[in-house]
């Protein structure tokens, strides 16, 4: 379910003075391109985020390069990590500096006392120890490298002879390639997905990871407050979705063993 610009276009209200878009799951919309033309017409800034897409691309671009800035993150279970912190890209020179005075709660510099910015106390300095595991330039520019250890899931669910290994026809956006942070699919209408995930477990030792986001936030106590509009698509999208297992020592009879407990499922009826 792809991020439309008919959709943004029809949420935008006079006090609206930017995009923000979530790569979820390492995946880049199709739509990117159409959504930045959009923004720059419009007159608003585009930020995205890009805390699950190290080293996702589309058509040959990567994630967080399309907008204004884009944000990563490290933390421990993400593709790049440092145990904690994160990373902000823009070519843009105010943004840059504005981002550098706020990573040590508005301080002009790290030998000055003096504060700058108001109304922000934040302190975003990593700690010696995310510090000293921080991916180094050598491994950024080598993202791509990163994804290419969690493919043995995807070896196994491409189609052989024209069928699929499992019950599920995994879709990527056009263009797109993806680091593989999760491999989400969407289940059929119906499935209730904590039986399922049980089932899993105790018929295969199959252990799915937490779904990338279980709730949507407007359902979020924080936000309930808040009158969001029509948001169906993204109520079913997270009351659907289920993601696979996948990491970076995935092996390919690991990945036999998750792919015949969903071919189970299907036979068992569970799916």
């Amino acid at each position: 379910m792809s991020t439309s610009v008919a959709e943004i276009e029809r949420r935008l209200t006079p006090n609206t003075v930017g995009i923000m878009i979530v790569h979820i799951a390492g995946l880049i919309t199709a739509a990117m391109p159409a959504i930045a033309a959009f923004a720059k017409a419009k007159g608003l800034w585009l930020m995205e985020d890009a805390a699950h897409a190290q080293g996702a691309t589309l058509d040959g671009k990567y994630a967080g390069t399309f907008g204004l800035a884009g944000s990563f993150s490290f933390y421990p279970t993400k593709v790049m990590t440092s145990a904690e912190g994160g990373m902000i890209v823009t070519d843009d020179d105010r943004m840059a500096t504005e981002a550098r005075l706020y990573r040590d709660q508005g301080k002009a510099s790290f030998l000055q006392n003096t504060h700058i910015p108001h109304g922000l106390q934040l302190g975003a300095c990593p700690s010696p120890m995310p510090s000293s595991t921080a991916p180094s330039r050598g491994v950024s520019r080598n993202a791509g490298g990163a994804p290419a250890d969690r493919r043995a899931l995807r070896r196994g669910v491409r189609p052989r002879g024209g069928q699929y290994r499992h019950p599920f026809r995994w879709r990527r956006p056009p263009g797109c390639v993806p680091n593989f942070y999760k491999y989400v699919v969407m289940l059929p209408d119906g499935v209730d997905r904590a039986v399922l995930k049980a089932w899993l477990r105790e018929a295969h030792g199959v252990n799915c990871s937490g779904e990338v986001y279980e709730v949507p936030l407007h359902k979020n106590e924080v936000l309930r407050h808040l009158d969001p509009g029509d948001l169906t698509g993204a109520e079913i999208a997270c009351g659907r979705q289920l993601c696979l297992p996948v990491f970076a020592s995935m092996t390919d009879a690991q990945a036999d063993q998750v792919i015949e407990a969903f071919t189970d499922a299907k036979r068992q009826g569970h799916l």
